[in-house]
């Protein structure tokens, strides 16, 4: 069972609940063990985190929860969250620092890792590849043009890699063409065209078939090349040519 609870911007949730004050928390929730932490990307350490508040529900025959907060919850805790645990009569274990052998696992080596172009550094610490997700949406239809069809994905409000051209991973997540395919994938603001509004373009190797309006989750693998300005489309197809070409090679190795 997960809870999934809020006090002040916390969240609490159980059997699928979301519950934003402590208020409204079941009785039966009493005595649940919880993971608190602000979860931002839920990498490897969140994991540990989680994993240990899993351990505590198990020994005690507990609900599990997380908790997180808004704003920071060391702005709550830190530093005497054990103090408080002694005087308001719960168990604290405080988690280890997760590292691998050259850094300290955490939101913002992440977030650096991406912004640098090291999509394999990021997802290291993740746990996983990191996913863009999002609904196709119509655009210029100017890959169709030029033989590379794109899934064209809005880009608002996320925290951008750096842009340029990457290897991905593609799951469509539902419709007719649901399942998980290789592809090469452009982050940026189209400078060929004269854009200056990010998107996600995505071209998926041997597919055919209409995307439009399904939900997608790419998942960045490699970074292959930053965004360039050509000097005709005839220049920009043969680069085309030699990114896929480059992206087939490193994905049929995973």
């Amino acid at each position: 069972m997960l809870l999934l609870a809020s006090a002040a911007g916390a969240v609490y949730l159980s059997h699928m609940r979301v519950i934003r004050d402590y208020q409204f928390v079941d009785p039966n929730d009493k005595g649940a063990s919880v993971a608190i932490g602000n979860f931002d990307g839920v990498h490897l350490g969140h994991q540990s985190v989680i994993d240990l508040a899993r351990d505590g529900a198990k020994r005690h025959d507990a609900p599990l929860g997380i908790l997180t907060f808004e704003p920071h919850p060391r702005s709550y805790f830190a530093p005497d969250v054990v103090k408080f645990g002694h005087e308001m009569g719960f168990d604290v274990t405080i988690a280890p620092l997760i590292e691998d052998a050259s850094i300290q696992i955490s939101s913002t080596a992440i977030r650096n890792a991406l912004s640098d172009g090291r999509p394999r550094g990021a997802a290291a610490q993740l746990g996983h590849w990191h996913r863009i997700e999002g609904e196709v949406i119509g655009g210029e239809q100017r890959g169709r043009e030029l033989g590379y069809p794109t899934a064209n994905m809005a880009l608002d409000g996320l925290h951008l890699p750096k842009l340029g051209v990457y290897a991905v991973i593609v799951d469509v997540l539902d419709g007719p063409h649901a399942g998980s395919y290789h592809g090469a994938a452009s982050l940026g603001v189209r400078p060929m065209f004269g854009e200056n509004t990010p998107n996600l373009e995505t071209f998926i190797f041997d597919f055919s078939g209409d995307l439009y309006g399904s939900t997608l989750s790419v998942g960045l693998v490699d970074f292959l090349r930053p965004e360039l300005k050509f000097d005709g489309l005839d220049a920009l197809i043969t680069q085309m040519d030699a990114d896929c070409a480059q992206g087939r090679e490193i994905l049929k190795s995973l």
